[in-house]
């Protein structure tokens, strides 16, 4: 299955993806259903993403997979 959370406000939506190319966490806009940022989860330690989720003000992303790490969208 795909992790997938929307951010409070509706407008992102964050995916965890596993493939040929390696695990990797996007965002989408919402409006455009265009991919606004991909990250390399693999690179970040996390591996294979089995959760996603949005802080409730939408400043963090937080993805699970063999570790946890929570990033801060302002700075990406």
């Amino acid at each position: 299955t795909t992790p997938l959370a929307f951010s409070h406000d509706g407008r992102m939506l964050a995916s965890g993806d596993y493939g040929d190319w390696g695990s990797m966490i996007c965002i989408w806009s919402t409006q455009t259903w265009e991919r606004q940022l991909e990250l390399d989860a693999n690179r970040l330690g996390v591996g294979h993403v089995f959760g996603i989720a949005f802080s409730p003000t939408g400043e963090y992303l937080a993805a699970s997979g063999s570790k946890i790490v929570i990033l801060t969208l302002s700075e990406l």
